[in-house]
C-alpha cells in the first residue's frame, strides 16, 4: 500500500513511501529538453517500519525527510 507521495519543487523528483518499509524515488527528465523520455527509479531501504510520511525540503530538493511508526 502506498501511504505518501511528494513532488520536489523543481518537478524533477517524485518520492513515495509505502508499507514495504521503502521509499521509491522517480527522477523525471525535462520533457521539453530531450526526446528520450525515461523515468529513472531509485529505492531507499533501511526503515524499520512503514513509511507513513515524507516530504522534500522546500529549499533544497536533495534533502528528503521521512517518518514511520512501528506498532
Amino acid at each position: 500500500s502506498l501511504y505518501c507521495v511528494d513532488w520536489s519543487r523543481t518537478s524533477r523528483l517524485i518520492a513515495s513511501g509505502s508499507n514495504d518499509k521503502m521509499i521509491k524515488l522517480l527522477v523525471c527528465q525535462d520533457y521539453e529538453e530531450t526526446d528520450h523520455h525515461e523515468l529513472l527509479e531509485m529505492v531507499l531501504e533501511g526503515h524499520q517500519a512503514i513509511v507513513r510520511t515524507l516530504c522534500f525540503n522546500p529549499v533544497n530538493d536533495l534533502v528528503l525527510l521521512s517518518g514511520g511508526i512501528s506498532i
